[in-house]
């Protein structure tokens, strides 16, 4: 479990992507051995923005392979921000956003993926959005607030999110459901995961929200299985 403690109000969108991406290595370097099947990287851990047509000319998931060449049975889970591109006659959501420089638009989202060594990847987008940062209430008729949303870094406004949900394949018949954050907080939301197979759970946030301040951090990750070895 890889938890860089980033500072997400600042050092996490402005530091590059680079070095972000090798703060993860660093981290995971000092407890993966032959024998361990996954790390698990925080909400937003990568700081490259990845469109999904294009997942794989992302240069911090080539920078991760590289790293997960070292150990054959690993994958890693590891949160990132993406954007899809809507083309010609596909239905427009109110959460899409227009391209400044074409007629075309696109949406936003706060995405989980699951990597290994190969091109596949594998993706969840998160559904249960945090309000005032994530989503605005009855977009549909005050689109034009958006602007006024809570500016924490990255992507402002309304995100996209997925009508149906499936957690990853992940090999011998393990399934992963990956909430994101807020997500942990919908008792039934995070059993559909159960119900459509998952044996394993990962929750994903960054504790960094918090800071210096006597709140009460989430757990970051739980797990439910015994026979997988997660570095720690």
């Amino acid at each position: 479990m890889v938890q860089p403690n980033v500072d997400p109000y600042t050092e996490e969108y402005e530091l590059e992507p680079s070095v972000i991406c090798q703060r993860i290595i660093d981290l995971a370097s000092q407890k993966v051995d032959q024998k361990t099947d996954f790390v698990v990287c925080p909400e937003s851990a990568l700081q490259e923005y990845a469109w999904e047509n294009m997942m794989n000319r992302c240069q911090s998931f080539d920078r991760l392979r590289m790293f997960m060449k070292n150990y054959p049975r690993l994958k890693m889970v590891v949160g990132i921000s993406t954007r899809r591109a809507y083309q010609q006659g596909d239905t427009i959501p109110h959460t899409a956003r227009k391209f400044s420089d074409a007629d075309m638009y696109y949406d936003s989202y706060n995405t989980a993926v699951l990597l290994d060594t190969s091109a596949n990847i594998q993706k969840h987008h998160k559904s249960k959005l945090t309000p005032g940062v994530e989503e605005m209430p009855f977009a549909d008729y005050m689109k034009f607030i958006e602007k006024y949303a809570i500016d924490l870094g990255g992507t402002v406004g309304s995100l996209g999110t997925d009508a149906v949900h499936y957690p990853f394949a992940a090999g011998n018949n393990l399934k992963i459901g990956t909430a994101i954050c807020y997500e942990s907080a919908y008792g039934e939301y995070l059993g559909n995961f159960i119900r459509k197979g998952a044996n394993l759970l990962f929750v994903i946030t960054n504790d960094g929200w918090w800071g210096n301040t006597a709140g009460q951090p989430s757990t970051s990750y739980l797990f439910f299985a015994s026979r997988h070895r997660i570095a720690s």
